[in-house]
């Protein structure tokens, strides 16, 4: 296996250059992508209003296109990004073959939608002949010539997410500069060619689209080394296609919503003349010259991202993020300068009327104020989709643990959701009495809001509970989801002491909570709370450690005791059918939040398929490393380093 293969550029170069090397030549291919947009609806313009109107109104159908195309391809880059940073060659093979095939499959589908559905789908939007005519002529040729759209996007993202931006710039860059070119000749009819107007500009766009995939496909087999495809024999891999879609659904369905919002504005702004619906598309021709340079550094960033995740450096994948997100800033930044100062100016370029600029030049200044902050939110997106999102699948209640349980199951493949109980400003472990806030009315209405949706959760996880009200909330969603599997940390007391807020009714409302979960995992305190004993401290034996948690049956089926003494040992020990009793040894120094992390990662363990004793050990081992990487100077009322440790919890990708 030859030196470019055992370590590609994307783990070894310094970030910063990197994501600068990678970034520029799809930034700059971005730029004439968007430069090409422009031109197609600048030539268009000088037809009639309209005639851009009509473009205006297919642009819904196209952006659509365009999601599934790129949210497609943005799973196959970071999986096989992913898979490269592990070394994983076979699972970088199959994740291309399996793109190429969605990539197929969803020309089928677009080819039949345009063909069939252009008309109604702009005779739903006007009523105008004219616009009509020649948006329906638009959107079939388009829609039935879709597959160098998918094939180009496909084939470009394969380069990306082995490095080679420079190529996919050539391609991108040869293909624009078709469209631009073929663009006057085929709408106005100059030469040999025939006037074809709107139907031109579609033509053009096609044309430059066919040149591209042709061009990407050619230099994915000459240039592209790392992986090594072969469509001899291929049929889908599901487990393949499923770990493609986990990443690339949500870009789809985000970038989808575009779809929708433009074509409802579209129907929105026609109750006020055609000219606000050729404003508002105009606008998104325009922004498309700010917003592609960052999606540009977007494509870049995100295999540099995943790579470094699959290899297990978070330091480069927080250098990544972060120099990503100055960079889009700074880009964004002077494109809402030039918005506010050249709003007319770019206006006139598509001939605007005075009720055009009348109406356009405050929208155009307006929207430009969000975009510093969606550079923001598109940097923090890409690291998303490069680290690899998980399905919705955990209920996280008491929001003094959002800081722990958070990050520790995102990065075990488990995707939180967090409805806080109470908030407190912060824990209760040595900082003084924290500021409350009771959240059971937004808990309440988040419950019923979830419920209606058919929102299905695959856990439950109670944490702290500051008054009955809460456990009421609780249990309300224990019976919404009664499929769900039920886990309770009955946070109650610590080092022998109940918490001043502990009241004999609350005990009892808890213990009620308790019957209902699958699971408990009571400290060594709350443990004895809960069977109604006066807590102590005294240290235990391995007999009596394991009685403890037997008689914790009682209450509920399973049980993890945690922090139990055992001479220079702490212990954790289950009850139920996977019996154990688990020693690490002991560590002089205490923690607040470690019970809190030791739930996470043990709830993160058993959401994986691991058995509870399995799980427990986990656990326990994560926390005691925790500690020891945990400065000696370190304020121990400010927790544990656990962060740097969080690459050993990620679950390693498979192509199975």
């Amino acid at each position: 296996m030859s030196e470019e293969l055992r370590e590609n550029k994307m783990g070894t170069m310094p970030v910063r250059r990197l994501v600068l090397s990678m970034s520029l030549p799809m930034m700059i291919s971005m730029l004439v992508q968007a430069l090409y947009n422009v031109v197609d609806s600048y030539f268009v313009a000088k037809l009639s209003e309209n005639a851009l109107t009509a473009v205006g109104m297919v642009f819904p159908f196209q952006n659509l296109m365009i999601a599934v195309g790129v949210g497609t391809g943005v799973g196959v880059n970071a999986f096989l990004s992913r898979s490269l940073g592990e070394k994983n060659y076979d699972a970088a093979n199959r994740a291309a073959e399996n793109g190429v095939f969605l990539a197929v499959l969803s020309t089928l589908v677009f080819t039949v939608a345009g063909l069939t559905l252009a008309h109604p789908f702009i005779a739903v939007q006007t009523d105008i002949p004219d616009i009509v005519s020649s948006g329906t002529a638009y959107m079939r040729i388009c829609g039935g010539l879709s597959f160098g759209l998918f094939l180009e996007i496909m084939f470009e993202r394969l380069l990306q997410a082995t490095g080679r931006t420079f190529y996919t710039m050539l391609t991108q860059g040869t293909g624009a500069i078709i469209n631009i070119i073929m663009d006057p000749v085929l709408i106005f009819g100059l030469g040999p060619f025939p006037r074809m107007e709107v139907a031109g500009a579609a033509a053009a766009t096609v044309l430059g689209q066919i040149v591209a995939a042709v061009l990407a496909v050619l230099f994915n087999l000459t240039c592209n080394h790392d992986i090594h495809p072969t469509l001899r024999g291929f049929r889908p891999n599901g487990p393949v296609i499923r770990n493609i879609y986990s990443v690339g659904a949500p870009s789809i369905i985000l970038n989808s919503i575009g779809s929708v919002m433009t074509f409802g504005m579209n129907q929105i702004l026609f109750a006020f003349s055609s000219t606000a619906v050729a404003v508002f598309n105009v606008y998104f021709k325009l922004q498309s010259f700010v917003f592609m340079p960052v999606f540009g550094l977007n494509s870049g960033t995100m295999p540099i991202m995943s790579y470094n995740y699959g290899a297990r450096n978070r330091k480069r994948v927080e250098e990544a993020l972060r120099c990503g997100c100055l960079y889009a800033v700074g880009i964004m930044s002077v494109g809402t300068v030039l918005f506010q100062i050249f709003a007319e100016q770019f206006l006139l370029l598509f001939d605007a009327s005075d009720f055009m600029l009348e109406i356009g030049v405050p929208a155009l200044r307006i929207i430009s104020w969000c975009f510093p902050v969606a550079a923001v939110s598109i940097m923090f997106s890409t690291l998303f989709q490069a680290i690899g999102n998980g399905k919705l699948s955990l209920f996280v209640s008491a929001c003094r643990q959002l800081a722990v349980i958070l990050p520790v199951l995102s990065v075990m493949g488990v995707q939180p959701v967090a409805l806080p109980t109470v908030v407190l400003s912060t824990h209760t472990g040595g900082l003084g009495t924290p500021a409350r806030l009771d959240g059971c009315a937004y808990g309440e209405q988040a419950l019923e809001h979830y419920h209606a949706l058919g929102v299905e959760f695959d856990c439950i996880y109670t944490g702290y509970l500051g008054g009955e009200d809460q456990v009421a909330l609780a249990e309300k969603a224990f019976t919404l989801w009664p499929a769900a599997k039920k886990i309770v940390d009955p946070v109650m007391g610590d080092n022998g002491k109940a918490y001043s807020t502990v009241t004999p009714a609350l005990i009892d409302r808890i213990r009620a909570l308790c019957g209902a979960a699958d699971l408990i995992l009571p400290n060594y305190t709350e443990a004895q709370i809960l069977l109604q004993r006066q807590p102590q401290t005294e240290l235990l034996t391995d007999e009596a450690a394991q009685a403890l948690a037997d008689e914790l049956t009682a209450l509920a089926p399973g049980a993890v005791v945690t922090g139990l003494p055992l001479g220079k040992y702490i212990g954790c020990a289950g009850s139920g059918k996977d019996r154990f009793l688990i020693k690490k040894l002991h560590i002089s120094r205490s923690f607040p939040g470690t019970g809190d992390l030791y739930g996470a990662v043990l709830i993160g363990s058993l959401l994986q398929g691991n058995a509870l004793s399995a799980a427990a050990d986990n656990a326990a081992e994560f926390v005691a490393l925790s500690i020891q990487s945990t400065p000696a100077a370190q304020d121990t009322r400010y927790g544990v380093w656990f962060e740097p440790l969080l690459p050993r919890l990620c679950p390693a990708s498979s192509a199975e």
